[in-house]
């Protein structure tokens, strides 16, 4: 969130230019004053007024935190304290005991740019394995991590070598990530990652070979992604992902032929997606996707159909005695019509 107040307005209250997230029951900001420079400050509804809660630049200089973000992990955000340039940091939102200007839970996540170099950090961004973002360890460029709060892991270099892989559109989809890279060799492609190197790969690709499908406005549900790209053929349109190759397709050719609805500000409320779009009748208009019906065949209920779902529903079937989770038929009995119900509906998937 950014925040811009051009004067003071309550007696005893500072004037705030800045990035502002509310934390731990803490209204966080930052701002400038000629001995602490730019700042982490805070305020608290127990204590009128506002203090400097870390200054991680000491003295007068200014680490310039940015890119406040909450999480259940602790608030992220960047700063540069000096010495390590611009960088991931983390705090509890505890403001004692204080420790050299800075309290005892407020911390560097990772020199990932190491001594004096920075990684600046961006997109950050929480799903269920951590907090995802974008840093150049200035080896690979710009590329992906993701953190619990102490360290950073390397989720892989996209596009091989120094160069970046350009990652946009960064989006939490429940217990993944879903963005847009290019690889250097398939152009820019809807990727996706769950939190581990293996885990992170290109979803699908759209448009075969070297061209550009561009997902954008991309926005995550439960394991799925909702996004607008181009196949060649449909021009620009609405798509959807979850996660695999084989379910990843179009949803609707809104203005049929090449030139595309062209589906902009992606927005899920609920379990329905708004967006934009020209059918090329009515000009652009607000459009809205109902939500589709649950996937009985999704034990784990984590938007994903994969074999963790089958082990799981015969691990409760064949549990002693049979876990309730087990009557697939919902008729307050286990018995094997539940099994072979399910494990047809597994291999039928998921629409």
């Amino acid at each position: 969130m950014n925040l811009v107040i051009t004067s003071a307005g309550t007696s005893g209250l500072p004037i705030i230019s800045g990035h502002l997230a509310i934390f731990a029951d803490r209204v966080f900001y930052t701002s400038s004053d000629s001995s602490t420079g730019e700042e982490l400050r805070s305020m608290s509804e127990s204590v009128f007024g506002a203090s400097t809660f870390a200054n991680i630049n000491p003295g007068a200089a200014s680490s310039s935190p940015r890119d406040l973000t909450p999480t259940p992990l602790g608030m992220f955000f960047t700063a540069d304290d000096g010495s390590t340039g611009r960088e991931l940091w983390v705090t509890d939102g505890v403001p004692t005991p204080v420790v050299s200007g800075i309290p005892a839970g407020t911390h560097l996540v990772a020199d990932i740019n190491p001594l004096a170099a920075s990684s600046n950090p961006s997109q950050l961004v929480f799903a269920d394995p951590g907090l995802f973002f974008i840093a150049d360890d200035g080896v690979h460029g710009s590329e992906l991590f993701v953190t619990t709060g102490a360290g950073a892991t390397f989720l892989g270099d996209i596009n091989p070598g120094p160069g970046s892989s350009a990652i946009a559109n960064l989006a939490s989809a429940g217990s993944r990530v879903y963005f847009s890279a290019d690889n250097g060799q398939s152009g820019r492609e809807l990727w996706t990652s769950d939190g581990t190197p293996a885990g992170t790969h290109r979803v699908a690709d759209i448009i075969a070979g070297p061209g550009s499908s561009n997902p954008s406005s991309i926005v995550g549900s439960v394991g799925r992604a909702y996004f607008a790209a181009d196949d060649g053929v449909h021009g620009p349109e609405l798509w959807t992902s979850d996660g695999t190759e084989s379910g990843t397709h179009l949803v609707a050719d809104i203005n049929p032929g090449p030139a595309g609805s062209n589906p902009r500000n992606l927005t899920i409320v609920g379990n329905t997606l708004f967006f934009t779009g020209d059918d090329g009748i009515h000009a652009e208009e607000l459009w809205a996707l109902p939500p589709a019906p649950p996937c009985t065949a999704d034990f784990n209920q984590d938007g994903l159909l994969n074999p963790d779902d089958l082990s799981d529903f015969i691990n409760a079937y064949f549990n002693e005695p049979p876990d309730p989770a087990a009557d697939f038929n919902h008729d307050d009995l286990i018995n094997p019509d539940d099994l072979s119900d399910y494990i047809n509906a597994f291999f039928d998937g998921c629409a």
